[in-house]
């Protein structure tokens, strides 16, 4: 080795510092882009399972009689509307991708006996393998840790649907939880739906590891193409105008002859090399851009997942029979109604409908024309009311939101729907299950008054002409 390379070994190479970057850069951003990717994601499955739970939690309420479920629980006593509610939340597991459906009596926060069950779903599966157990009013024992009793009871004390992660004996869950009240507003039990947490964990990991994955290949891709351009524009063209100086100094050291004494042109023919970095830039941002392209789709797909889940929130919104609102949707109008008493801009009146006789049709001639006879009802009901929202609360209930045109008529409405009904249910042309009639009452908002003594005072209204009829007829 010469004396001037002797004298002047590089102790932080250029290739090898610029190699170091590119590699750090590239770890750096990977575990950047993986972290906001896994959390995004993760947050996105995580809003569209809270709209799926609250779903099959109103769905579940709809169905639900809480004064006999009340009463069973303080009686001890199953009834058969416990069955049949315990039988639909079976089918809710089977078909609607829930883990578990139960409904329980939050008791303590000390994680043991902190929960008393009143029931609980099974799968077919369960049911296959003889693992039923009769949950009802059955104590937890420690399955519950005392963060996941803190959890169940702070939900009960709620007035509105609660989320939270959770522990128990069986794994980590995510769930929805909403307390349920008595017909007179005493609260004594609680909903809950669950799914499996490590599902949601699985699916934002397997996102991470193919977003982690691509990043990385392209990554990679586009590094090995700066390194080579790197390698042609700078690092090699830097070590021939080494060596060329390096021999220039040493024949100058030597004192050779002056003829030979020359420097060798190193004939780099570089170009532009702004003109090339911004080219390989761009290269690395076609990459990106690729990336950015794939992280745009996946997104896309989440929203399509979120529209689709939110179609079958509407659906669950229907009532089946009479494809008029239900239940659930009608508590959902109750709270714009809150609303737009509390921006003092509420203007509207409830008419509570209840259908006449249908217990004479069920028992003479078959529920199936009763369910017909409830239908046509509704018919007449929604025929009058055109511009409103009809609700379906109870076997034979109905429930109208007046507003606008229909709460501007509404006495002329109400007059032409009884006229109806009259005619309707003195033809003696007709069966007996296609002579429609019903009991109506209305109240009307004023200052002062809430949505539930608006509806108190239409039942109220409704009773009364139920007793007249009942005398009348």
């Amino acid at each position: 080795m010469n004396t001037v390379n002797e004298n002047n070994i590089c102790k932080k190479p250029i290739k090898r510092t610029i190699n170091l970057c590119l590699l750090s850069f590239l770890i750096i951003m990977s575990i950047i882009v993986g972290y906001m990717a896994f959390r995004g994601y993760r947050d996105a499955i995580k809003h569209r399972y809270r709209v799926h739970l609250k779903g099959i939690i109103d769905l579940v309420d709809t169905q639900m009689d809480r004064d006999d479920l009340y009463n069973c629980i303080k009686t001890g006593v199953k009834s058969e509307k416990y069955e049949e509610l315990r039988l639909f939340l079976d089918d809710i597991v089977d078909t609607l991708d829930v883990l578990y459906v139960y409904i329980m009596i939050p008791q303590n926060e000390t994680g043991y006996d902190s929960q008393m069950y009143v029931m609980e779903s099974h799968s077919s599966e369960e049911y296959a393998d003889n693992r039923y157990r009769d949950m009802f009013l059955l104590y937890s024992g420690s399955e519950f840790p005392e963060q996941a009793s803190r959890n169940f009871m702070e939900a009960y004390n709620s007035d509105e649907i609660s989320y939270f992660d959770s522990r128990s004996s069986w794994g980590r869950q995510f769930n929805a939880t909403m307390p349920i009240f008595t017909e007179n507003g005493e609260r004594f039990a609680i909903i809950c739906a669950e799914i499996n947490y490590d599902v949601i964990l699985t699916m934002a990991f397997r996102y991470l590891v193919l977003t982690v994955a691509v990043f990385v290949l392209l990554g990679l891709i586009a590094l090995f193409m700066f390194y080579k351009w790197i390698e042609r524009k700078i690092t090699v063209p830097i070590s021939r105008l080494e060596e060329s100086a390096v021999e220039f100094a040493n024949k100058l050291e030597t004192g050779e002859n002056l003829d030979i004494i020359v420097f060798h042109d190193p004939d780099l023919r570089t170009e532009n090399e702004l003109d090339s970095l911004a080219f390989s830039i761009k290269r690395m941002a076609q990459s990106v851009r690729g990336y950015v392209k794939d992280l745009i789709k996946a997104n896309e797909e989440a929203s399509n997942a979120k529209l689709e889940t939110k179609e079958m929130t509407k659906l669950v919104y229907k009532d089946p029979l009479t494809r008029v609102y239900n239940k659930a949707a009608y508590l959902e109008e109750k709270i714009l109604l809150t609303n737009e008493i509390e921006q003092k801009i509420a203007k509207f009146a409830l008419i509570m409908i209840d259908v006449n006789d249908l217990k004479k049709v069920n028992d003479g001639f078959g529920h199936e024309h009763g369910d017909e006879y409830i239908v046509g009802t509704c018919e007449i009901i929604c025929d009058t009311f055109v511009h409103s929202s009809v609700y379906r609360i109870g076997g034979d209930e109905f429930i109208v939101v007046l507003r606008d045109r229909d709460y501007a008529n509404r006495d002329q409405l109400i007059a032409a729907m009884t006229e109806r009904f009259n005619e309707c249910s003195k033809d003696n042309n007709l069966k007996p299950w296609k002579r429609f009639n019903a009991s109506c009452g209305m109240a009307v908002y004023s200052d002062g008054k809430s949505v539930d003594d608006i509806f108190q005072e239409a039942d109220a209204d409704m009773y009364r002409h139920k007793q007249e009829y009942k005398l009348n007829s």
